[in-house]
């Protein structure tokens, strides 16, 4: 999937990095305006390696004003589908598919390094 900024959200935040890291939240609830189309979201009906084609899914829409919760910010989580789910569904796409390692890419196959790992060393320390 792909998450493309809408047109409606052009220019409403200030491409300006803040001294405190979570103005942000005050930008995005003060400047951002209720029912706000954020994204246009497209989705591949196959790897592009195949023949696949990136088809238009839909918007993703506010409904009302934005809002800071207690729900969001400690129960809302979402859950990522498993890669392993959808080989079981097209077997046929496994070898097009980017596998990731935590280790270095493996020469001449489709492995490549994890490209979080580096950044969560660098917040965490691991």
């Amino acid at each position: 999937m792909r998450f493309h900024p809408n047109k409606e959200t052009d220019g409403l935040i200030p491409n300006v990095r803040q001294d405190d890291n979570m103005a942000y939240i005050g930008q995005l609830e003060s400047m951002v305006p209720a029912d706000t189309i954020l994204y246009d979201v497209y989705g591949l009906d196959a790897p592009e390696s195949i023949g696949g084609v990136e088809i238009f899914m839909g918007t993703l829409q506010l409904d009302g004003k934005l809002t800071r919760s207690k729900f969001g910010d400690e129960q809302l989580f979402f859950r990522h589908q498993l890669s392993s789910d959808d080989m079981a569904l097209k077997p046929e796409w496994e070898g097009h598919y980017a596998k990731f390692s935590s280790t270095t890419a493996t020469a001449g196959s489709n492995w490549t390094k994890c490209p979080y790992k580096e950044l969560l060393k660098s917040l965490y320390g691991q």
